[in-house]
């Protein structure tokens, strides 16, 4: 969206003097960033109107408007801000400038989509899974070496549980648009053989919540037993197809509770 701006720099300006030392000041607390630009020659990743800075800009800019599929917090702000940034910079220490606060920014939200937000230490000292962090150096030179797509796609956890996550996220995302899933719930104890309106409200909630295809039965037969048993497994419970208090609690959480555990799983 701008490049044809950036086709029109001057060379000179990110070969300067001035873009070194802006660059440098806004990196100043930060010594492994630093060696690596210097390691680099002060070459920027970001800046410039070739097609590898091109494509990091757009590809990143792209990850940060979509956060929310892995349950980040919302950095599509951050995007409009920088790329207004991109914008108007015309001077050596602007382009410097903003060189240094994009990196910051990549190197933010990469660390956080591959190894999460939170410590594990920090919620529970009992948690003591070691977590596989790695450099900011490595990053950095590990984007510079691929493609940037394929750099963003290799973040995340590459696991079968964690796309089970992602698509079941995706899933309660689009109930919750529509309204949510809520039902009245039978209070008594149900089991196989049962007949009536209780048996009705339990196959309902199923059905809603996706255990179940749409049917009319008033009767506790076969498809609900197997349906609550799948449903109780699923959930922690004993899977004896016997509905009661327990899973008629399980059953009673929202989607938006749902959702919630689903973004504890994925962090």
């Amino acid at each position: 969206f701008f490049a044809l701006f950036y086709a029109s720099i001057s060379i000179a300006n990110v070969n300067s003097i001035e873009f070194r030392f802006s660059l440098l000041s806004a990196l100043s607390k930060n010594t492994e960033i630093i060696e690596f630009y210097e390691e680099n020659e002060f070459k920027p990743i970001w800046i410039g109107g070739e097609r590898s800075a091109r494509e990091r800009r757009s590809y990143f800019f792209k990850e940060l408007e979509n956060t929310s599929k892995h349950a980040l917090p919302n950095l599509r702000n951050d995007a409009d801000y920088l790329k207004n940034q991109f914008r108007q910079a015309r001077t050596a220490t602007e382009l410097g400038l903003i060189e240094a606060l994009t990196t910051l920014k990549f190197l933010d939200y990469s660390s956080s989509l591959q190894t999460g937000i939170l410590k594990p230490a920090s919620v529970d000292k009992e948690i003591v899974r070691k977590v596989p962090y790695r450099s900011k150096g490595a990053y950095l030179k590990t984007f510079l070496s691929v493609k940037p797509r394929e750099f963003f796609n290799g973040l995340p956890p590459q696991t079968k549980q964690y796309s089970l996550l992602l698509s079941e996220k995706k899933r309660l995302e689009k109930i919750i648009a529509q309204g949510g899933w809520y039902s009245k719930l039978p209070t008594e104890l149900l089991r196989p053989g049962n007949v009536g309106d209780n048996v009705i409200l339990l196959r309902n909630a199923l059905i809603k919540r996706g255990y179940l295809k749409s049917n009319a039965s008033e009767v506790y037969d076969g498809k609900l037993r197997r349906a609550v048993q799948l449903f109780q497994l699923r959930h922690g419970l004993a899977p004896d197809g016997i509905a009661g208090p327990a899973t008629f609690s399980e059953i009673g959480k929202t989607a938006e509770e749902r959702l919630a555990s689903v973004i504890v799983a994925l962090e």
